[in-house]
């Protein structure tokens, strides 16, 4: 007897070291194989073209994605050889047979409005007396109600003069009263101008204090490093980049072109701009091609979570 729970107890721990050994195997799939992307695009001022191809799992999955001036944006989804989206057209033989499903449907709705209608008309016929009882009924409850509310108007009427005594006795006040009140109502603003003043001198003091702190100085540190992990890890293994533009001000066109000079320490030789400063352009040819590792993107987050730096700040932050 207890030879065979021994093996059964055996063979449940294989299943489950096999269960546990098949998602690792799964866990490192999902980590450490890349997602590959290829882009392309050209732009002049005949035509406009864009090409993005995303593969991963060995070419398993693909997705592409194309625009034309022409045609527009085409996409597809592929798993192996199959077409998940969109999904792939269907022969003529169901086309032919839901056209038919669809006849019958119709030719089902005519007839059962049909009979509702014959019907109907024979409701109408039997039910008219009975509708003359129901309208004259309604008109003498519709007279009653009109003398009722004329009976309280008239109350109402009456009653308007007392109320005017009243109020304007009321209304009837000292100057002394009203120069009373018109201190307090200063004395109240001037307080409110006071307290802003007071609020906007101790939120300049909190951000003096949080801009000279040791958490915002090491958080921007470390977020520098993780952007140099970043680059270094995610940035195109193959760029070939040229760009023509022109503005209608040469003074906009200097300054996009100072913003993508910062682009050159990364990119380099492979990153080509020429501008245009007589003439309003854009012209172009693009191709990158790279990869993107996900354990990279969990490994930052991770870091980011542990670093004691970004923690303080973010607890300083939400008091």
């Amino acid at each position: 007897m207890t030879g065979i729970i021994i093996t059964i107890l055996k063979i449940i721990g294989i299943i489950l070291l096999f269960i546990f050994a098949l998602l690792l195997i799964l866990l490192g799939v999902f980590l450490f194989l890349p997602v590959k992307y290829q882009l392309k695009g050209s732009k002049n001022a005949e035509e406009t073209a864009v090409f993005l191809a995303v593969s991963w799992l060995f070419r398993l999955l693909r997705i592409r994605v194309e625009y034309q001036k022409e045609s527009g944006f085409v996409y597809s989804v592929r798993l192996l050889t199959f077409q998940i989206i969109p999904k792939p057209e269907k022969s003529e033989k169901t086309r032919k047979s839901k056209k038919q499903k669809k006849k019958k449907k119709t030719d089902k709705n005519r007839e059962s409005r049909d009979t509702n209608r014959k019907n109907g008309e024979i409701f109408q016929n039997v039910s008219e007396p009975v509708q003359k009882d129901v309208v004259q009924k309604d008109v003498v409850q519709k007279k009653n109600i009109q003398r009722k509310t004329e009976r309280k108007e008239a109350e109402n009427l009456e009653e308007i003069p007392n109320l005017k005594k009243k109020t304007f006795q009321k209304e009837k006040k000292s100057l002394f009263e009203i120069f009373k009140e018109k201190i307090i109502k200063l004395k109240f603003t001037f307080q409110k101008i006071y307290d802003k003043i007071k609020e906007i001198c101790s939120e300049y003091e909190k951000c003096k204090e949080f801009i000279t702190s040791e958490e915002l100085k090491g958080s921007l540190k470390f977020l520098n490093e993780q952007r140099t992990y970043l680059v270094r890890h995610l940035k195109p293994s193959k760029a070939d980049v040229y760009l023509h533009f022109g503005t209608e001000d040469p003074a906009v066109t200097g300054e996009i072109l100072a913003a993508l000079s910062v682009l050159y320490p990364f990119y380099g030789y492979k990153l080509n701009v020429e501008p245009d400063f007589e003439q309003v352009c854009f012209q172009g040819n693009i191709f990158i091609k790279g990869k993107i590792q996900c354990y990279v993107m969990l490994l930052t987050a991770w870091r980011a979570y542990k670093n004691k730096h970004i923690r303080k700040m973010i607890d300083r932050i939400r008091k």
